[in-house]
């Protein structure tokens, strides 16, 4: 309000409000919330540490908005925070610490189960932070038994379909992962005969996958008629088949589909061919009763190189024959095609550059082909080698021509060669362009083989040629103006000038042109130049066989020297010179020595001597005792001769043969045994041969049996004997080597898996009648006791309770150490004083339950006369008693003892004269044992006679009377 003091005029602002009412759930005064945007009176108007509730006016058209946290950080979990005000609104805002906790399933519909209720997908809960809960995504899920979803794993890892979670601290979307899977139904339609098919392969197959299913492929299939599976159909349509043709074939799950397998009448085609890829194939193939049918053979046949030339039917309307290479019909009943085909021609090309078409080699063609052959026209194989077509040769109707194609229908086997011609530049550089070089100066292309003549003019008015550089078929240097070549390879020629105030001549001459001199004829050089002259010695040019000149030096002028010795000339020219080579005519004398006794002199082979010159030689004869030189024949200047030497002079070419007699002797090899070299028999050689004789070391006879062998005896020009299967020697008589060998048998050790046997284990080798020392040690081994030996051959049977033996080997044998666990093995320890019991003295170790037959073979020992050493029996312990016998046997089942035992005895004889009565103990000789007491007597009256006494020796009296 106020005062108006002037005139005016006064417009008051109006708003629109609204009187909105709020919520607020999960606040108090501890945990408020505020506005952060709200329009009075268009200006900002805020309040703070709201609870419960807020209502105010507000303008219309603008935004409340309540802050998306309270002060303690609950959240507002809904969209009524913010609002625009266009009415009275009443909402309430919900703060909470809770989250938004998602289970969905990936596919976007389905269920899932929170805390064991199921839910449809997706489901959202608010659940607190830190809580414990169960989630679950049930599998398979299955919608109009057409589709279902088969549970994978969760996103975040999980396989588990059942899984305990925390809920954490800010929302979360739990998703279930599935694949997707489809059902496959099959089923049958058309006709059938009455029959059921069995079809396989309906179900649930996973999306993407291909399903394998199958139908009976036919019923009733006689005489080329039968009811029979035509090809696969699917609802809805689409399907992708392998081969919608074929009784079992693979189908793609992209989709819920009713497969049909559908039928027919239908009717054989019978494919025979011997070649080719048929389509049909070969055999029988069946087809709806009329369905059109297209036959080819496959033709050509690329590996049997065959092509087809027509075809036998029957049926369905076919020829008989015809020569057509495919057919299409309509089959109306069984019907049969035989493919007949017979052999290509072919065009054998002969194209050894470029890319000829066809390729170089043999082509194959069915007759009456056209054939379009080509190749390149130039063949580049270098910047200066290249191969030019000159046109091409051709056998059978093919003919020859120019160019580098050519066009033919081939009806027969023949042959394409492809002419080409290699060409190579000659380029000719003039530097300074004296004179109009011959050919000109540049590059120019020139077949292999042409001969060319290039030249300059010299001199020109102020320079003279001295010659030029070269590569290829030229020299690199050379002093002429011209020169003649035949073209081998890319070459190059410079020609080189000189100022002709700067230059000297050099003439050389040589008769004929002997040795074809370097230089030759008049040459010009640069005053100071070195030169190198040469002629090519010994010379032979066009002389007949056995003639040639030899340089003998030269004489010269000028800058040359005045003469000379040899084929070379080196000088530095500074003046016109010249220089004259002089030769000397020589004839071969070829020395012939067939059979290589000795070493002639001179040697074998060619010789050089000057016309007019003695020729000397001879051999060494006899030679190495056996071989005699009978002469020669010679030719030429040398007569024939019956010396071992020769002289005479030369003036043609000469040749002599030496000639020798031989003397023989005989080698005789004998051998029982193997495969001697020599072998066996008598063989000639030349007396003085050296002969290398081996035989085999062994030679393996009947199994167990070989021969070893120990050496040879010999005669002759053969040592007398040695111990090895070889020796080298040198013939010089006739000569005999015997082959000596020793039969061995094999003694087979088996150590049982214990110890180390001797002999050792494996197969060992011993003369016939060799005594072997079979033995094995150590025993025991850990818990293992060597209990005795199995044998065959020569080796006992079986023997237990020892672990060696002595065996005389007279045939293959063999020896099998036994062991056994400690669990079945018992112990005899035997022990004597005296003699040489059996089992011997020491421990022996025998299975349980073995039956041991000990004795003392020698009870007795002999001392001094009248006195021994007696067995008086045995003591033991375990399986073995006591006795007074000098044998046992006993069955042993435990660690046992045997003692021999002995006692000294003593002779007591007793002599009664007459023989009276029957004495006590009676005559003769009786053994007592030391310290025994013995009473001896007899009846004192024996019909007249009376015992009066004795007569005593050693232990009894002397006498005794009265007794």
């Amino acid at each position: 309000m106020g005062t108006a003091n002037f005139p005016g005029t006064i417009s008051p602002n109006y708003y629109h409000q609204w009187l909105p009412h709020i919520w607020f759930s999960g606040t108090d005064v501890d945990n408020y919330t505020w506005t952060t945007q709200r329009t009075y009176l268009g200006y900002s108007s805020l309040d703070d540490s709201l609870v419960v509730d807020w209502q105010d006016w507000a303008d219309c058209g603008n935004i409340l908005a309540f802050s998306e946290s309270t002060c303690l950080g609950d959240r507002a979990i809904n969209d009524y925070d913010t609002l625009v005000i266009e009415w009275i609104p009443s909402y309430t805002v919900i703060y909470t610490s809770d989250n938004f906790v998602t289970i969905r399933t990936d596919f976007g519909a389905g269920n899932i189960k929170l805390d064991g209720v199921l839910y449809s997908s997706p489901h959202t809960e608010l659940l607190g932070p830190g809580s414990e809960h169960t989630i679950e995504a049930p599998t398979p899920q299955t919608f109009d038994d057409t589709v279902r979803y088969h549970f994978t794993g969760w996103s975040d890892g999980p396989a588990d379909t059942v899984r305990t979670i925390i809920v954490p601290e800010s929302d979360i979307t739990y998703t279930a992962e599935y694949s997707k899977w489809y059902k496959i139904n099959l089923r049958y339609t058309g006709s059938t005969g009455g029959h059921i098919p069995t079809l396989t392969g309906a179900g649930w197959y996973e999306e993407g996958t291909w399903a394998t299913i199958s139908a009976t492929e036919g019923f009733d299939s006689t005489t080329g008629i039968r009811y029979g599976f035509s090809h696969w159909e699917s609802d809805p349509p689409g399907a992708t088949f392998m081969d919608s043709t074929s009784a079992t074939t693979d189908v793609l799950v992209d989709n819920y589909y009713q497969i049909t397998a559908v039928y027919a009448v239908q009717y054989s085609l019978e494919i025979s061919s011997d070649y080719g890829s048929p389509e049909p194939p070969v055999g029988v193939n069946w087809f709806d009763a009329g369905a059109t049918v297209i036959a080819v053979p496959g033709s050509p046949d690329t590996i049997a190189h065959k092509y087809c030339s027509g075809f036998l039917a029957s049926g369905s309307g076919l020829p008989a024959s015809s020569t057509a290479d495919s057919i299409a019909f309509t089959i109306i009943e069984p019907t049969w095609v035989t493919w007949l085909w017979t052999d290509q021609i072919w065009l054998y090309v002969v194209g050894p550059f470029g890319s000829p078409s066809p390729p170089a080699g043999i082509n194959y063609f069915d007759p009456g082909d056209y054939v379009d052959a080509y190749t390149d026209s130039i063949v580049m194989l270098g910047t200066d080698m290249r191969q030019l077509c000159q046109g091409y040769t051709g056998t059978d109707g093919i003919g020859s021509g120019g160019d580098n194609n050519v066009s033919f229908t081939i009806t027969t086997t023949c042959t394409l060669i492809w002419n080409y011609q290699s060409q190579y530049t000659f380029e000719v550089i003039n530097p300074g362009g004296h004179d109009s070089p011959v050919p000109p100066e540049g590059e120019q292309w020139y077949d292999e083989g042409t001969e060319i003549t290039a030249y300059v003019n010299s001199p020109t008015a102020t320079h003279i040629c001295i010659g030029y550089y070269g590569t290829g078929s030229l020299p690199s240097v050379a002093p002429y103006d011209s020169v003649t070549f035949v073209l081998g390879s890319p070459t190059t020629i410079e020609w080189r000038w000189a100022m002709i105030s700067d230059v000297v001549s050099l003439t050389v001459s040589s008769p004929d042109d002997a040795g074809d001199p370097f230089p030759n004829g008049t040459t010009y050089w640069v005053i100071g130049s070195s030169v190198s002259a040469y002629v090519t010695s010994p010379w032979y040019d066009s002389y007949p066989g056995g003639i040639r000149d030899s340089c003998t030096g030269w004489t010269g002028t000028g800058s040359a020297p005045a003469s000379g010795s040899n084929d070379t000339a080196n000088f530095v020219i500074n003046a016109n010179s010249t220089i004259d080579w002089t030769w000397q005519r020589q004839y071969r004398f070829d020395v012939y020595n067939p059979l290589g006794y000795d070493t002639p002199t001179p040697e074998v082979g060619e010789h050089w001597y000057d016309d007019g010159a003695i020729v000397e030689g001879s051999v060494v004869s006899p030679w190495e005792d056996s071989i005699v030189c009978t002469g020669y024949t010679g030719e030429g200047s040398l007569a024939d001769g019956d010396t071992n030497w020769f002289s005479f002079v030369i003036d043609t070419p000469s040749a002599i043969t030496w000639h020798w007699e031989v003397n023989n002797v005989e080698f005789t090899v004998s051998s029982d045994y193997g495969s001697p070299s020599p072998p066996v028999g008598t063989t000639t050689y030349l007396a003085g041969t050296v002969i290398h004789c081996e035989v085999d070391s062994v030679v393996y006879g009947a199994d167990g049996e070989r021969w070893v062998c120990i050496g040879w005896t010999g005669s002759g020009s053969v040592p007398p004997s040695g111990d090895s299967n070889s020796v080298e020697f040198t013939i010089l008589e006739d000569s005999q080597i015997d082959w000596l060998w020793q039969r061995q048998l094999r003694l087979t050790v088996d150590d049982g898996g214990y110890g180390n046997p001797t002999p050792p284990e494996g197969d060992n080798w011993f003369g016939v009648g060799d005594t072997i020392d079979c033995t094995i040690a150590p025993n025991p081994v850990d818990t293992f006791f060597c209990v005795g030996y199995s044998g065959t051959g020569s080796v006992p049977a079986t023997e237990y309770g020892t672990d060696s033996v002595t065996i005389v080997l007279n045939e293959p044998s063999s020896i099998t150490w036994i062991w056994m666990g400690a669990s079945s093995v018992s112990a005899l320890t035997v022990s004597t004083e005296y003699g040489e019991p059996f089992p011997s003295e020491g421990i022996h170790y025998y299975p349980n339950g073995t039956v041991i037959d000990a004795y003392m073979p020698d009870a007795t020992d002999s001392l001094d006369e009248g006195t021994r050493r007696h067995c008086i029996g045995y003591s033991g312990t375990g399986s073995v008693g006591s006795g007074t016998d000098t044998s046992v046997i006993f069955t042993i089942n435990t660690n046992s003892t045997l003692e021999w035992l002995w006692s000294v005895q003593y002779k007591f004889t007793v002599i009664n004269p007459g023989g009276y009565d029957d004495p006590d103990p009676i005559a003769g000789e009786h053994w007592f044992n030391e310290g025994e007491e013995i009473t001896a007597s007899v009846t004192p009256v024996d019909d007249t006679m009376r015992c009066v006494g004795y007569y005593g020796t050693g232990s009894v009296p002397g006498t005794g009377w009265g007794h």
